[in-house]
C-alpha cells in the first residue's frame, strides 16, 4: 500500500463523527494491507466498525467477531491484551445470549441454541487455543447461564438483570483506552510537528524582549534609589542630577578672600586660589531608609520554555504501555534515548492527560 493511500485510509477511519464510512469496503479499495506496517491501519479499521455498531445500537455476535480480531491483532504488535478488552468481550457474550431470553421460560425459544453457539462453541475455541479472553468473570457467566437453563428462578434473575448498560459502558471503555493508545493518525502527527516547531520558535522570539524590559525595570528602581539616598545627604541636590555625575563632579570648595586677604593668600601659597579640588564629604549619619531588596538586584532569570513532547516520546510512551502496562520505571528503562528527559512522573501524567483517568 502506498504511504499516503494508508494515511488517508487513517485519517478517514479515524473521523468517528460519520457513521457511514465502514472499515472493510474502504479497506477492499485499497491494496493489500497484509504487511507489518499496517497492523496500526488494521487496528484503527476493527475499533472503527465497533464504534459504528455502538453508534447504530447493534451489539451482536458480529461483536464478539470484532473483538476476537482485535485481541489477534494486538498480539501481533506484541501488546499487552488490557482488562477492558478481556471485560467487554464477556459482557457482550452475556448480552448475545439474553436477546434469547425474552421467553418466559428457557425451554421456549432458542436460548439452548445460544448456549450451544456462544459459550460451547465459540468460547470453548477460546478455550483450547488458552486466550486472555477466556477470564474468571467469563467462566462464571458460562456456569450460571448453563445453570439458568435447567433452573428458573436462575433464568428470572438473568433475564431481569440490565446486561445491556453494562455491555455498552465495557465498549466504550476500550475504544476510548484503545483511541488513546493509537494516538493520533499519521497526518496529524505530521501536522502537529510542525505546529509545534513555529510555536516553540515564537516562544523563543518573544523571550529576549522579556529579558530587557526586565534589566530596563530594575535599573530604573536602582537609579531612583540611589537619588533619593543623594537628596538625604545632600538637599542641594536637584531631582534631575545623575548619581554618578553628582558623586564625581569636582566643586571649588576654597574660600575666595577678598582685598588685602586674597594678596596674603596668593604670596603665602604661592597658588591660585581658583585652583579646583574635590570635596570630601562628611560621613553621613545612618538612614531611616528601607534596605533594597536583594531580588531587585538580580537579574530575573529567563523563563523556562515549555518542553513540549515530541511525536517520537508520546509513541515510546505508548508502546511502553502496551508491553509494560502501567510500570512506568520499566517504560522509561525500556526506551532510556527517547525519555531521557522525562521522569517517572512525567510520564505518568502524560498518559493521564492522553487516558483521561489515573
Amino acid at each position: 500500500m502506498e504511504v499516503m493511500d494508508k494515511w488517508v485510509a487513517e485519517f478517514f477511519l479515524r473521523r468517528q463523527q460519520n457513521p457511514r464510512i465502514y472499515a472493510s469496503p474502504l479497506l477492499s479499495a485499497l491494496k493489500p494491507v497484509d504487511s507489518d506496517d499496517c497492523l496500526k491501519l488494521k487496528v484503527t479499521a476493527v475499533l472503527r466498525d465497533i464504534s459504528n455498531s455502538l453508534i447504530r445500537g447493534t451489539v451482536d455476535e458480529g461483536m464478539l467477531d470484532l473483538l476476537e480480531i482485535l485481541e489477534k491483532l494486538l498480539l501481533e504488535e506484541h501488546s499487552v491484551i488490557m482488562g477492558s478488552l478481556k471485560s467487554a468481550y464477556c459482557w457482550t457474550a452475556v448480552e448475545c445470549t439474553l436477546r434469547f431470553m425474552w421467553p418466559v421460560t428457557a425451554l421456549d425459544g432458542f436460548f439452548g441454541d445460544a448456549l450451544e453457539r456462544i459459550w460451547r462453541t465459540r468460547v470453548g475455541t477460546l478455550k483450547e487455543r488458552e486466550s486472555d479472553l477466556v477470564t474468571r468473570e467469563l467462566l462464571k457467566w458460562e456456569s450460571d447461564l448453563n445453570k439458568a437453563f435447567e433452573k428458573p428462578e436462575i433464568y428470572q434473575k438473568i433475564r431481569e438483570t440490565n446486561i445491556r448498560y453494562n455491555t455498552i459502558s465495557h465498549l466504550n471503555q476500550l475504544l476510548k483506552e484503545q483511541w488513546a493508545l493509537l494516538g493520533c493518525s499519521s497526518l496529524e502527527s505530521v501536522a502537529q510537528k510542525r505546529f509545534l516547531k513555529r510555536k516553540v520558535n515564537q516562544q523563543e522570539q518573544e523571550h529576549e524582549p522579556s529579558l530587557n524590559k526586565g534589566d530596563m525595570l530594575v535599573a530604573r528602581e536602582l537609579k531612583d534609589f540611589l537619588l533619593e539616598i543623594q537628596r538625604l545627604i545632600d538637599p542641594s541636590t536637584t531631582q534631575d542630577q545623575e548619581p554618578d555625575n553628582a558623586m564625581d563632579q569636582s566643586v571649588d570648595v576654597t574660600p575666595q578672600p577678598d582685598g588685602a586677604n586674597r594678596t596674603e593668600a596668593e604670596d603665602s601659597e604661592g597658588t591660585s586660589s581658583s585652583r579646583r579640588v574635590r570635596p570630601h564629604l562628611p560621613t553621613p549619619e545612618p538612614l531611616n531608609v528601607s534596605p533594597l531588596k536583594k531580588g531587585r538586584l538580580e537579574k530575573p532569570r529567563p523563563r523556562r520554555p515549555m518542553k513540549f513532547w515530541t511525536p517520537e516520546e508520546v509513541a515510546a510512551l505508548r508502546e511502553g504501555v502496551k508491553e509494560y502496562g502501567k510500570s512506568w520505571k520499566d517504560i522509561k528503562n525500556s526506551n532510556p534515548v527517547v525519555l531521557a528527559d522525562r521522569s517517572e512522573v512525567d510520564l505518568k501524567d502524560k498518559w493521564r492527560n492522553l487516558f483521561g483517568r489515573q
